[in-house]
Protein backbone atom coordinates (compact mmCIF):
# COMPACT_ATOMS: atom_id res chain seq x y z
CA UNK A 1 0.00 0.00 0.00
CA UNK A 2 1.33 3.31 -1.18
CA UNK A 3 2.02 5.66 1.70
CA UNK A 4 -0.16 9.14 1.53
CA UNK A 5 1.77 12.28 1.42
CA UNK A 6 0.07 14.84 4.32
CA UNK A 7 -0.35 18.43 2.19
CA UNK A 8 1.33 21.61 3.24
CA UNK A 9 -1.62 22.76 5.04
CA UNK A 10 -2.46 19.81 6.42
CA UNK A 11 0.57 20.29 9.26
CA UNK A 12 -0.36 23.73 9.71
CA UNK A 13 -1.88 23.89 13.11
CA UNK A 14 -4.11 26.84 13.73
CA UNK A 15 -2.54 29.08 16.27
CA UNK A 16 -5.92 29.86 18.11
CA UNK A 17 -5.90 25.88 19.09
CA UNK A 18 -2.41 26.19 20.59
CA UNK A 19 -2.09 26.87 23.93
CA UNK A 20 0.36 29.80 24.96
CA UNK A 21 3.06 28.94 28.02
CA UNK A 22 5.21 31.58 29.24
CA UNK A 23 7.84 31.40 31.53
CA UNK A 24 7.61 33.94 34.32
CA UNK A 25 11.14 35.51 35.26
CA UNK A 26 12.23 34.56 38.89
CA UNK A 27 13.08 37.89 40.83
CA UNK A 28 15.53 37.85 43.53
CA UNK A 29 14.47 38.00 47.35
CA UNK A 30 16.09 41.30 47.71
CA UNK A 31 14.21 42.63 44.10
CA UNK A 32 10.81 41.27 45.59
CA UNK A 33 11.05 43.15 49.35
CA UNK A 34 12.09 45.85 47.16
CA UNK A 35 9.20 46.45 46.01
CA UNK A 36 6.84 45.14 49.05
CA UNK A 37 4.34 47.90 49.84
CA UNK A 38 3.53 49.31 53.83
CA UNK A 39 0.05 47.89 52.71
CA UNK A 40 1.51 44.68 51.44
CA UNK A 41 4.08 44.41 54.63
CA UNK A 42 0.83 44.47 56.86
CA UNK A 43 -1.06 41.96 54.82
CA UNK A 44 1.93 39.34 55.39
CA UNK A 45 2.39 40.09 59.16
CA UNK A 46 -1.11 39.06 59.83
CA UNK A 47 -4.35 40.78 61.59
CA UNK A 48 -2.09 43.06 63.48
CA UNK A 49 0.57 43.81 60.99
CA UNK A 50 0.04 47.43 61.47
CA UNK A 51 0.69 47.57 64.90
CA UNK A 52 3.49 44.96 64.39
CA UNK A 53 5.35 47.54 61.80
CA UNK A 54 4.57 50.39 64.20
CA UNK A 55 6.01 48.35 67.02
CA UNK A 56 9.21 47.64 65.42
CA UNK A 57 10.64 51.28 64.37
CA UNK A 58 11.60 51.35 68.51
CA UNK A 59 14.30 48.91 67.15
CA UNK A 60 17.64 50.47 66.50
CA UNK A 61 19.30 48.06 63.93
CA UNK A 62 22.30 48.53 62.64
CA UNK A 63 22.46 47.49 58.74
CA UNK A 64 26.05 46.51 59.00
CA UNK A 65 25.86 44.54 61.86
CA UNK A 66 22.83 43.04 62.21
CA UNK A 67 21.37 42.40 58.56
CA UNK A 68 22.74 39.63 55.81
CA UNK A 69 21.43 38.98 52.54
CA UNK A 70 22.66 35.32 51.69
CA UNK A 71 21.25 34.02 48.44
CA UNK A 72 17.38 33.45 49.13
CA UNK A 73 17.49 34.63 52.90
CA UNK A 74 17.57 37.64 54.35
CA UNK A 75 18.53 37.54 58.24
CA UNK A 76 17.98 40.40 60.45
CA UNK A 77 19.22 40.12 64.54
CA UNK A 78 17.03 42.59 66.58
CA UNK A 79 17.51 43.92 70.43
CA UNK A 80 15.24 41.56 72.67
CA UNK A 81 16.24 41.57 76.59
CA UNK A 82 14.24 38.42 77.21
CA UNK A 83 16.01 36.49 74.56
CA UNK A 84 19.50 34.78 75.72
CA UNK A 85 21.97 36.74 74.12
CA UNK A 86 19.82 40.05 74.00
CA UNK A 87 19.04 39.52 70.23
CA UNK A 88 16.10 37.44 68.72
CA UNK A 89 17.03 36.54 64.89
CA UNK A 90 14.13 36.84 62.26
CA UNK A 91 14.73 35.11 59.52
CA UNK A 92 12.52 35.90 55.63
CA UNK A 93 13.45 32.87 52.89
CA UNK A 94 12.48 32.90 49.37
CA UNK A 95 10.03 29.61 48.83
CA UNK A 96 8.09 29.37 45.67
CA UNK A 97 5.73 27.08 47.22
CA UNK A 98 4.72 29.67 49.48
CA UNK A 99 2.27 32.05 49.75
CA UNK A 100 3.78 35.50 48.51
CA UNK A 101 6.68 33.47 47.79
CA UNK A 102 8.53 33.86 51.31
CA UNK A 103 8.48 31.85 54.44
CA UNK A 104 8.99 34.18 58.16
CA UNK A 105 10.76 32.32 61.03
CA UNK A 106 12.14 34.01 64.37
CA UNK A 107 13.88 32.76 66.48
CA UNK A 108 13.73 34.01 70.33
Amino acid sequence: MPKKSISPKARVSNSKNKSIHRVRKRISLRDRLGQLTIRAACRLLGASGDQRLRQASRFEIDLDEDVRLVGDTLTCRVPDRSVAGGRAIVSIVEMVNKPNGMHFHCIG
